[in-house]
């Protein structure tokens, strides 16, 4: 009787902890740094539990950086992912890979093989390095071409049917003296004040969910006091901006929060569109902004070297 009590107690605990561990990666092939002398026809990934598939489960990158592999599947009799190769020519291969363990986290590796020719160490495999300086140059110009079209359009939007050089300004002497000497100048100052003012917001609302976040886990008074401090950075920000009188719509800086609480409510709309009409590629930019890149995060060691 004790000893059916003691294999039931130790059921009991063992049981929930496999039921929620995390995915482990038990064989694949072609295996870790494998030199092949004939070109393999699929990747084939097998794991210690049922694992989902995600979109981007395997890929199988060429020494140009060039994603070969086709669309993985998953058997779960087998608890297997498998991805199908065109004919491989000689060379280098990287294989990255992801899983959705059962527990809902996202495992994931990294190794090569090579096909009549030696396998790469793993710190060599492609994006490894991260981006290339050319990569980098191409992206940063694209964003800037891409901020400068959309701010050219915006400051036509803000500035059609608008006289923002004689709006605003205050009466002296009996006189009205314009606080702007043109509707050029007013129009940028209105723009760059928006984007001042959508800046702070948004680290406004990033302070206020870092401290939703703190309260949730049991945050540390010093990490209360350093996230209090960031909230309080923008309040001062809008206090110093709209405290100065006059306190209505003739103080150009209420007309750049209106115009600020616009831009904030169409980006929202938009990112809600693109969660409904779109909802997988949404997931998969979250999934790509959680995933190291070689870098590991502050609670979790990496080793590269492993499979």
């Amino acid at each position: 009787m004790k000893r059916a009590l003691l294999v039931v107690a130790f059921v009991a605990l063992v049981a929930p902890a496999s039921a929620f561990a995390h995915a482990s990666l038990e064989k694949e092939s072609p295996s870790f740094k494998q030199r092949l002398a004939v070109a393999p026809r699929q990747v084939v990934l097998q794991f210690d539990q049922s694992v989902d598939a995600l979109p981007k489960a395997i890929q199988v990158f060429t020494l140009k950086g060039k994603n070969i592999a086709g669309t993985p599947r998953a058997i779960p009799g087998q608890r297997e992912i498998v991805a199908s190769l065109p004919r491989l020519p000689k060379g280098p291969y990287t294989v990255r890979w992801q899983a959705l363990s059962n527990d809902g986290h996202i495992v994931s590796g990294v190794y090569t093989f090579g096909v009549r020719v030696p396998a790469p160490p793993v710190t060599d495999a492609v994006g490894a390095q991260g981006p290339t300086r050319t990569e980098d140059i191409v992206r940063w110009l694209y964003f800037v071409g891409l901020a400068l079209a959309v701010g050219g359009i915006g400051l036509i939007l803000l500035s059609t049917g608008a006289h923002y050089g004689t709006l605003f300004g205050a009466v002296t002497g009996g006189k009205f003296v314009p606080t702007f000497p043109n509707d050029e100048f007013a129009t940028f100052i209105m723009a760059a004040t928006v984007g001042s003012f959508a800046v702070e917001l948004v680290y406004l609302m990033l302070g206020v969910g870092a401290l939703w976040l703190l309260y949730k886990t049991n945050g540390k008074p010093w990490q209360y006091l350093v996230t209090v401090i960031a909230i309080a950075t923008p309040v001062l920000g809008f206090y110093g901006a709209l405290h100065p009188p006059p306190h209505n719509t003739s103080n150009y800086n209420y007309i750049a929060l209106y115009f600020t609480l616009v831009v904030i409510a169409l980006a929202a709309l938009w990112f809600v569109v693109c969660r409904l009409v779109y909802p997988q590629r949404v997931a998969n930019a979250a999934q790509h902004a959680t995933e190291h890149h070689g870098v590991p995060p502050l609670d979790e060691a990496v080793d590269f070297t492993a499979r």
